[in-house]
């Protein structure tokens, strides 16, 4: 059964049924993805992250898991879910980009039955993959979809140490909030004087949040950058309850993805729809080290909404 593919961006889409034989079929395939190839080499950064979640009948699947890349080596894969390393046995199974390109290469030359493919045509990033090799056997079929897209690695994480402990529960949908491992009164009264301690930010209630909730507006002298508000000046709140101290706020999408490498949060729905890039949930503060990391976070949000008047 064909899986609904995740429409990061603008996309191309090649569906090829029954390739064996069919020569013009095979040639199209073949040029589709020496085209994107090519684009991907164009766009690909140094350093990179993407989650890529694994559809077959097989161990591992249904499990996506974010990859991270320098240069040509994958030097971590972890479990989004749970915030784990993955099982070294399971590493060939989820490769770089190049290795969605390799199966696409390898379901053509092999003349496999069938083969789905949808490229992002920014990028030139396979997005969803799906190849029956052989009509005649059953639960051989394999397929990827890219749930999280290629962000390139930011330099956040040269100050941000990774967050201790398991991820807290988080709901899925809207309202967006964290369920456990919230701040007790002394780290959220610290979380917010710390937030509210920049000239740059004046506090005012949430216009984008649950009743009680703190937002964070940028000062109106200064000119702000509209990719980095969630509503009007505000680019970042403080929840009251459900969910005391997390935030949501929005970032580069570089310093973003290390944010969540990191495992100090999560894509919010709008940023994975992509109607708000960059904006994550932030997880509350614990200890006296969570809220030294929170204020490194804070800073980028700030910086990022308030262009030029950092340090």
């Amino acid at each position: 059964m064909r899986h609904r593919p995740l429409l990061l961006v603008a996309i191309s889409t090649i569906a090829l049924g029954s390739l064996g034989g069919a020569a013009v079929a095979q040639a199209d395939a073949a040029a589709e993805l020496e085209r994107n190839e090519r684009l991907w080499e164009t766009t690909r950064p140094q350093s990179y992250t993407y989650a890529i979640e694994r559809l077959c009948f097989c161990l591992g699947r249904g499990q996506p898991v974010r990859i991270t890349v320098e240069g040509e080596e994958v030097i971590e894969r972890v479990d989004v879910a749970s915030g784990d390393r993955l099982d070294p046995a399971l590493a060939d199974d989820f490769p770089a980009v190049e290795g969605l390109f390799d199966l696409i290469r390898d379901a053509i030359e092999t003349d496999a039955h069938e083969l789905v493919v949808t490229y992002d045509s920014v990028s030139g990033v396979p997005i969803d993959i799906w190849v029956d090799y052989d009509e005649r056997i059953a639960d051989e079929e394999l397929g990827y979809r890219v749930t999280e897209p290629v962000m390139p690695k930011g330099d956040l994480g040269a100050v941000l140490p990774t967050r201790e402990g398991a991820p807290p529960s988080v709901t899925e949908g809207i309202p967006h909030v964290q369920l456990d491992q919230t701040s007790d009164d002394a780290h959220y009264d610290a979380l917010v004087d710390l937030a509210f301690a920049d000239e740059r930010v004046t506090q005012q209630p949430s216009r984008a949040s649950l009743p009680g909730a703190l937002g964070l507006t940028l000062a109106s002298d200064l000119a702000a950058n509209v990719d980095a508000m969630i509503v009007g000046r505000e680019f970042a709140h403080i929840h009251a309850e459900p969910g005391r101290g997390s935030m949501h706020l929005r970032l580069p999408e570089d310093i973003a993805i290390e944010v969540i490498n990191e495992g100090w949060g999560v894509w919010h729905p709008f940023a994975l729809d992509g109607s708000l890039p960059g904006l994550v949930m932030v997880f509350a503060p614990r200890t006296d080290a969570d809220l030294n990391a929170m204020q490194s976070i804070i800073e980028a949000a700030i910086d990022f909404a308030a262009p030029g008047t950092g340090e």
